[in-house]
């Protein structure tokens, strides 16, 4: 069996993470796997080659570098339909030649370009895998494209049990949508310390909009009496307003910004908690990786996503999406000792729904009925 994993840019987060995920998951079970990437920034080539070699040349990787982002917000649909025109042209050689039997759709780009390759080569099937609350895509200029595009895939693979009732009542023409979470992949088999004194750490991407960070920032200043520590690492669009925010606030003793790392849980040996104060999510991987780690989480009750990872006062905290005094209560009970998460053995038990063998049995489970 071979598998395309299509994405129309490939960045740095949480989405090319799941992808990475899955083409160990695909090559440990001895499928084989492309990567088919549309559009990527040329400094981030080679560390992606160098991500995908990992796992024995068994990935093949084809980079087209034709996904367009417009750089005239007056020639944007103009921009966007040239951008499709080519990336149907670039991508009918290697669908024709390649004819992989499954593709999975990171995005909405990825999935309407390969549907309208489904047309002439009926035996491949094409399922969207949707990582963001439903929402998102609705807000989208094209969403009455991209619903059309999903009501014709062959399935929806939806990373929460939320954003699957999301779907099913926009697209009630779509009969095969398969809940099937983020993988966590192989991590480290060692527990996060307690800290003893209190130390809150974010990984991520550094961007306003959807992480807030400058909210969570803001929120911390409040508390800027207590003793605690918060330890940022990441990178994005944002990253030097971030660091802008802190300065302004004279919060540098006590926040740390170590930049993007390779292995950001490498930099954590212990901690208080994990935060996440975000506007949205689909089904946020960091959190999981924190539970994996035995590290209570304090997020936001966003759509969608952390209600079905944090269990409130076993593994972690939710608070209201615009409720910063909710939000300053619970740090400050967790600065003060005052809540008592459960033993990280039993926090980790929290996480094993999202273990690659589980995910991939929902996966071949539903490639197996579309068949």
């Amino acid at each position: 069996m071979k598998i395309t994993l299509a994405i129309s840019y490939f960045g740095s987060g949480g989405m090319e993470k799941v992808i990475e995920r899955l083409a160990k998951m695909f090559v440990k079970i001895d499928l084989e796997v492309d990567i088919y990437i549309f559009g990527i920034k040329k400094s981030e080539i080679k560390r992606v080659k160098k991500i995908f070699l990992l796992n024995g040349n068994k990935v093949k990787i084809h980079i087209l570098n034709n996904y367009r982002l417009p750089e005239k917000k007056a020639f944007w649909l103009f921009e966007r339909i040239i951008g499709f025109i080519e990336s149907l042209n670039n991508t009918k050689k290697y669908v024709f030649e390649s004819r992989p039997d499954f593709i999975i759709a990171m995005d909405p780009w990825a999935l309407n370009v390969f549907i309208v390759f489904r047309y002439f080569l009926k035996k491949i099937k094409v399922w969207s895998w949707l990582h963001f609350t439903l929402d998102v895509y609705k807000n989208s200029k094209f969403w009455m494209t991209n619903k059309y595009f999903l009501k014709k895939a062959n399935g929806i693979f939806a990373i929460c049990e939320a954003i699957k009732e999301q779907l099913s009542l926009e697209i009630p023409e779509q009969k095969n949508i398969v809940v099937t979470y983020n993988p966590i992949g192989e991590l480290e088999e060692r527990y996060i310390k307690r800290s003893k004194e209190p130390i809150f750490v974010y990984i991520g991407r550094f961007e306003n909009h959807q992480k807030r960070l400058d909210y969570m920032i803001e929120t911390f200043s409040k508390i800027k009496d207590l003793p605690w520590q918060l330890l940022m690492i990441g990178d994005g669009p944002d990253f030097n307003n971030i660091k802008r925010l802190v300065n302004e606030l004279k919060l540098n003793n006590k926040i740390k910004l170590l930049g993007f790392k390779e292995n950001p849980w490498e930099y954590v040996s212990e901690a208080s908690a994990f935060i996440l104060t975000s506007r949205y999510e689909g089904l946020p991987l960091v959190l999981i990786e924190s539970l994996w780690y035995g590290l209570p989480v304090i997020s936001t009750n966003c759509p969608t996503g952390p209600n079905e990872i944090v269990i409130d006062g076993v593994n972690g905290c939710l608070v209201p999406v615009n409720d910063k005094e909710k939000l300053i209560e619970i740090l400050t009970k967790v600065i003060k000792r005052e809540i008592a998460f459960k033993e990280p053995e039993e926090i980790r038990k929290t996480a094993l729904k999202f273990t690659d063998e589980e995910v991939m049995k929902r996966i071949l489970k539903a490639f197996k009925v579309s068949e």
